[in-house]
């Protein structure tokens, strides 16, 4: 008598997207409960959930009752207090007092709350002792995305948490890399050595693409045309001569072949081709312009800084400008980033955005983080990434990443 039935609305469009009729419903509702409820989402009204369902209102009122009863009598429980914390560790927010006041307040809420956090009990209820037996929680998380230098891989560019990652692949969750390097064989070592060399994925180039390692084929790519080429490095070019020293900084494309070619040789495009395995060419790439993957520029950090200020305003409308490195400028096609790119690979294994989790530190980064259902941040991420991570773990030489997978549940203490 206390629940006014009629206030209750339940706003859920995607009933069918969670699995709640194999999965939340079968583990808590008695069948008819189930079916009452199941319908009174699509229905969003008793009369015609009753119609649908052959049943008089009275009863669909009093089944759908029964329902939030017995749900609210499982969130009293020992195992429901720790059901709901889980529900509200899996978001960014701090759980506080008034927020489960207010679930319990509006039912409608609390239960919508349940059904998209995908919380899976398997509970056997002994009416007798009225405790819940032989419970446990269904893993939420289904894709874990990590960035490769200098967080998934240490300082020596080995991948210091392999024994926590070979883990996560027996557990059958899903593992992507998410870089700025090219598609090229070290990666495919990498993969290897973690034991994925099939139905696997890689996110190359900060996003513009995206390969399947099995048979190398390209399933996504956004790269830069000809003219656009021309455009960025007339832009680039312009800025150096009227500010800096030509020699300050190479200036060096990734073609399609994923051949380097560059205006000069330093350091840092040596260090590129060395990470990569990659072959380089010298010339001025924008005199017999080709599609590229992207643009970049090395230099000393400080210079760096000084030109991404000078040319980010002119090329920011059409394309994607960042420091990935102190010493790299990258340039790219617009709306190309890891995060986007990491939903066509959850989309090829039909799982669902709320159920990946990923780990980054640089600015190419930054989406990926904040975006990730549990975004983590690596201990030497730059500010930006740390303010928007759900949890800022160990460096990248320290087992930050097992360290956060413990944390989260996805992993015992290793």
């Amino acid at each position: 008598n206390d629940i006014e039935i009629e206030n209750i609305k339940i706003y859920y469009d995607d009933i069918d997207k969670y699995n709640i009729n194999d999965k939340l419903f079968i583990s808590l509702l008695p069948k008819e409960c189930r079916d009452v409820a199941l319908c009174y989402f699509k229905e969003e009204t008793f009369s015609k959930t009753a119609r649908s369902l052959n049943l008089s209102t009275t009863k669909t009122r009093l089944l759908f009752y029964q329902a939030v009863r017995t749900i609210l009598e499982f969130f009293y429980s020992p195992l429901g207090v720790r059901a709901l914390w889980l529900m509200f560790s899996k978001t960014k927010r701090t759980l506080k007092e008034e927020d489960i006041d207010k679930m319990f307040i509006n039912y409608s809420v609390l239960l919508k709350w349940i059904f998209q956090r995908e919380l899976v009990y398997s509970i056997r209820f002994d009416r007798r002792q009225k405790e819940y037996i032989n419970h446990r929680s269904i893993q939420m998380i289904k894709l874990v995305g990590f960035d490769l230098d200098d967080t998934l891989l240490n300082s020596k560019k080995e991948i210091q948490d392999l024994k926590a990652v070979k883990t996560l692949v027996k557990e059958g969750i899903k593992i992507c890399f998410c870089s700025g390097r090219p598609y090229v064989q070290t990666v495919k070592d990498y993969y290897k050595q973690i034991g994925l060399e099939k139905d696997t994925y890689y996110v190359a180039f900060n996003g513009v693409a995206v390969y399947k390692i099995d048979n190398d084929e390209l399933i996504y790519g956004n790269f830069l045309k000809e003219d656009e080429v021309v455009k960025i490095a007339g832009v680039v070019n312009k800025e150096i001569k009227e500010h800096f020293k030509e020699e300050d900084f190479a200036m060096y494309c990734y073609k399609m072949d994923n051949t380097v070619v560059s205006t000069r040789i330093n350091d840092y495009v040596m260090l590129e081709s060395k990470f990569n395995n990659a072959e380089i060419a010298v010339h001025d790439f924008w005199l017999e312009p080709e599609s590229s993957h992207k643009i970049m520029i090395s230099g000393e950090p400080k210079l760096i800084n000084k030109l991404f200020d000078y040319i980010k305003d002119s090329l920011k409308d059409d394309f994607e400008v960042l420091i990935s490195m102190p010493f790299f400028i990258e340039v790219y096609k617009k709306n190309n980033d890891k995060y986007q790119s990491l939903l066509k690979v959850a989309k090829e294994y039909g799982i669902f955005e709320d159920e990946i989790m990923t780990f980054g530190d640089s600015l190419n980064d930054y989406t990926l983080v904040k975006n990730g259902k549990i975004g983590i941040a690596m201990a030497n991420s730059v500010k930006a990434v740390k303010e928007v991570a759900s949890f800022v773990t160990d460096d990248n030489d320290s087992y930050g990443v097992t360290k956060a997978l413990v944390k989260y549940g996805l992993i015992k203490k290793i």
